[in-house]
């Protein structure tokens, strides 16, 4: 069946954060993201659609997907070089269940989607499960967002705090009464070093622009760069650090 002219409008408008939230639906394009979605998350698929021509990978067969011509499909794509398949899917509920990780990552006010999207890849890579993201972040189901994140994000619990301060009082009532660390471009402990980093703790990763905001009794934690460069981004640093603390648990198990 075509797509409807109402589908095609909604596909559109999924390619602004006030489309998102209107429509509770989210865009995820190429074949690594729609893979991985349908693997992680294939409940909360919509629509998919493929653009004629264009092959469609063996893992999608259990899904059907609605045929556009290419001129059509660019029409309606976020992306310039489009790969030929994109999936329309719900944006997923919190989970009920207390979260479950060794610490809480909390990103806030990460405002770039391509960083968000890859400290979101890097956070389930590490194995985490849960993530707080505060007000003035980008939309972690943005298009571009799941892209960089390869749909990571819908194999998280992704939960949304007003502040930082908000963030580590709701993992305060989920038990993580650990201390609260701010990543820093320099000074404080070092990541290597720091002690109770990843223990019970809250860590907070901030943006590129904002930084981490300040928290009274929070402790700083830092990546040493003996090549005096003035810092990484936001999402190398993310992973580094988060790799760390897959480093410690391995190394404790």
């Amino acid at each position: 069946m075509p797509l409807t002219t109402r589908q095609k409008t909604l596909i559109r408008s999924l390619d602004s954060r006030k489309g998102v939230r209107k429509s509770g639906m989210c865009l995820c394009e190429g074949a690594r993201a729609c893979s991985e979605l349908i693997s992680s998350a294939p409940e909360l698929i919509e629509l998919g659609v493929v653009m004629e021509g264009a092959e469609i990978p063996a893992e999608f067969a259990g899904l059907a997907f609605e045929p556009l011509p290419a001129r059509e499909f660019d029409a309606i794509s976020a992306t310039v070089n489009s790969q030929g398949v994109m999936v329309v899917a719900r944006v997923p509920e919190v989970l009920e269940s207390n979260p479950s990780d060794r610490f809480m990552l909390v990103l806030d006010r990460v405002s770039d989607p391509g960083n968000m999207g890859s400290i979101l890849r890097s956070a389930r890579a590490a194995g985490l499960k849960t993530v707080f993201i505060t007000s003035g972040s980008t939309d972690p189901f943005g298009c571009k967002a799941i892209r960089s994140g390869i749909a990571a994000q819908f194999a998280l619990d992704i939960r949304r705090a007003e502040s930082l301060a908000d963030a580590v009082i709701e993992s305060r009532a989920f038990g993580y009464d650990g201390a609260v660390w701010r990543a820093e471009p320099r000074g404080g402990d070092s990541l290597f070093d720091a002690e109770g980093l990843f223990e019970n703790s809250i860590l907070a990763i901030g943006g590129e622009t904002s930084g981490v905001a300040e928290i009274p009794g929070a402790k700083a934690v830092s990546i040493p760069m003996p090549g005096g460069f003035e810092s990484l981004n936001a999402a190398q640093a993310a992973t580094v650090i988060l790799f760390e603390s897959v480093r410690r648990h391995i190394g404790n198990a």
